[in-house]
């Protein structure tokens, strides 16, 4: 593809979303809760409550980092498969954290997705002294520019991502033999210091310009657009477009899944609208008339607190009558020379109906409520008892449900690009520690394609149980039940697929936990849990009751839950078998009368009676030998 045809493609796909880029700005603005500052009387506040509802709404979908499986399309590898959930979870996530770190940006894919409607990120393979592996980062929707024509990401053959890089970077690619050292020379004898990208002005948002960053918004750093084609025929390609669009890069497409490395998350997908629409542009008209309502209320306020003066004059002239807070008024005839304007009661009272059937129906639309809303107000569906509000909170988890199935949909796309870069791309070992469990775990369940990677693992080597005389012993060289795996990147070769734990994003509320999990206990503790129990041992299971407790311990919420148990071992168990000596000890017949207080007096005649046969038998004298 030709530079001219590039930029002329580029240029196409920008002009494209000028209106949507106006729209997203004024979207923006909502979801800050910012207004633009004008001086004047006039009141300028934003309500806030949209706001903060796709924040809580995030907060609940994407609360903790999600679980998955990695399952392998090959038989043979089933057994890697299992470690490659090790290597994502023990590798990947602690070290992919470009921009911010991993949940932080999984939190923030979700939370613009519902400002945007769609939030784009993009993978790719990480080379660095930090790190060597996948990585994504979050993108700007203004910086993501797909194909014109199409209304779906899927259907597209290119994607534009626009990145702003410093002269430090450009040299530093000049190394790599994939970018056209000529070229990058070319870019950086022209760039200055205060060189500032054609488009920065364009991306600006109104919080930046209200802060005062719009000004120096990347500025000294050059413009680099890659158009990322799909296929494994398709090509990336890296311009300058403030350059006469000159080429950079120009390489095949290196993933070997032949995919746009892109992923939209939707907060709702639309069938005519590539960027799908989100909960922000939704309310975005009740937000605003929400807005116009407080701001009129405060301005009332100000006309009761300084109210307009009136005073007589010859004549009324119009140009000095001033109807706002401490005008003054001329008037041509009065009972006295001068008072004040009452402007009376009546639309405070109109503002309390208006602003509670607004917010009403804002909280309808996004399927919640709160507690200052009530049927009173006008709105049936919003009742306070008991049965209301249970029925409003299944409302609220629908929704989130929607939520929450857009964003793992997403996810599962997301690690399914970045795990099959593993078995394609990576070129160093990889290195991560481990706990003996988890290695136990995985060589115990027997699949014979581990054993070429564990032999060269570091601490570990496989060997044959004296008992059993099965393969699956592993011996340690670190004390301290941890090691650190080095794993042999060729052994991972292979395509993958990630399937996502559904609803693992979702924060357990403690109490109900705790409930779930006493239930079980009780259950296994019942003739029933026994009747299970035998069962699963027939099958050759058993229940772990230490995890079981752990569990119930950790729903409990106690604190210092670790410091509830001392390592047991049978050397340094203090507890003593009942010897009849025992009976003639003053400090344990002490312990044991105060166990027997406000016990029967069957029991305690028992204690008697077994202290006065030992007496006995102590009187007796011993038989010669």
């Amino acid at each position: 593809m030709k530079a001219s045809d590039l930029g002329k493609d580029y240029q196409e796909a920008r002009t494209n979303m000028i209106h949507t880029h106006e729209t997203w700005r004024v979207l923006l603005d909502i979801a800050y809760a910012k207004l633009s500052t004008e001086k004047g009387f006039k009141s300028r506040v934003r309500e806030g409550s949209l706001s903060s509802l796709i924040l809580e709404r995030s907060s609940r979908v994407v609360a903790q980092l999600p679980t998955g499986r990695i399952r392998s399309l090959s038989r043979r590898d089933q057994g890697k498969a299992m470690l490659m959930d090790l290597v994502w979870t023990k590798y990947v996530i602690p070290n992919a954290k470009s921009q911010w770190s991993f949940m932080t940006k999984l939190r923030m894919w979700d939370y613009y997705s519902l400002i945007y409607g769609a939030m784009p990120v993009q993978y790719d393979y990480r080379v660095d002294e930090d790190y060597v592996g996948p990585d994504f980062r979050v993108i700007n929707p203004t910086e993501c520019f797909p194909q014109v024509g199409n209304t779906s990401l899927n259907d597209c053959d290119a994607v534009y991502i626009v990145t702003y890089h410093s002269k430090r970077y450009l040299q530093s690619r000049m190394k790599f033999k994939d970018w056209n050292r000529a070229s990058v020379q070319t870019i950086l004898d022209k760039v200055t210091e205060k060189h500032q990208p054609s488009d920065a002005k364009e991306t600006a948002t109104n919080l930046q310009q209200e802060r005062g960053e719009a000004a120096t918004l990347h500025q000294g750093q050059i413009t680099l657009v890659t158009r990322y084609e799909r296929g494994k025929n398709g090509r990336w390609i890296t311009f300058a477009p403030d350059f006469e669009n000159i080429v950079v890069r120009n390489i095949k497409n290196p993933h070997e899944s032949g995919r746009i490395p892109v992923v939209f998350k939707y907060a709702i997908p639309l069938i005519d609208s590539l960027w799908g629409m989100g909960d922000v542009e939704r309310g975005a008209s009740l937000q605003r008339a929400i807005d116009t309502s407080v701001n009129l209320n405060l301005d009332f306020s100000k006309f009761k607190i300084f109210p307009p003066m009136w005073y007589k004059g010859d004549a009324v002239d119009p140009s000095l009558m001033r109807y706002e807070p401490g005008g003054k008024i001329r008037t041509a005839n009065g009972q006295s020379d001068f008072g004040f304007v009452n402007p009376g009661a009546s639309p405070s009272n109109e503002f309390q109906a208006t602003y509670q059937f607004l917010k009403g129906a804002l909280l309808n639309q996004n399927g919640t409520t709160d507690t200052t809303i009530s049927a009173s107000d006008g709105l049936p569906g919003f009742g306070r008892t008991p049965e209301a509000l249970s029925k409003l909170e299944k409302r609220e988890n629908a929704r989130d449900q929607w939520d929450r199935n857009m964003f793992e949909e997403a996810y599962e796309e997301l690690v399914d690009g970045m795990i099959n870069l593993i078995g394609t791309k990576q070129s160093v070992p990889i290195k991560f520690h481990v706990f003996d469990d988890e290695i136990l775990d995985i060589i115990k369940s027997g699949h014979k394609d581990l054993l070429d990677i564990f032999d060269s693992a570091k601490g570990y080597r496989i060997g044959t149980d004296p008992e059993t005389g099965e393969n699956g012993m592993v011996e340690y060289i670190n004390a301290h039940g941890t090691a650190e795996m080095k794993i042999d990147h060729t052994k991972l070769s292979g395509k993958w697929m990630y399937r996502i734990d559904a609803g693992t994003t979702a924060a357990n509320d403690q109490k109900d936990e705790y409930e779930r999990v006493y239930n079980l206990v009780e259950l296994l503790s019942s003739q029933a849990g026994a009747w299970l129990m035998d069962g699963a041992q027939e099958d050759g299971r058993k229940v772990n009751r230490t995890e079981l407790l752990d569990q119930l311990i950790a729903a409990s919420g106690i604190k210092n839950k670790d410091k509830i148990f001392d390592p047991y071992t049978q050397e340094n168990d203090k507890t003593k078998p009942f010897t009849p000596d025992m009976l003639n000890d003053p400090q344990m017949m002490s312990a044991l009368q105060q166990q027997l207080q406000g016990q029967s007096e069957e029991q305690s005649q028992a204690l008697r009676g077994m202290q006065q046969s030992q007496e006995v038998q102590q009187l007796q004298p011993m038989e010669a030998a």
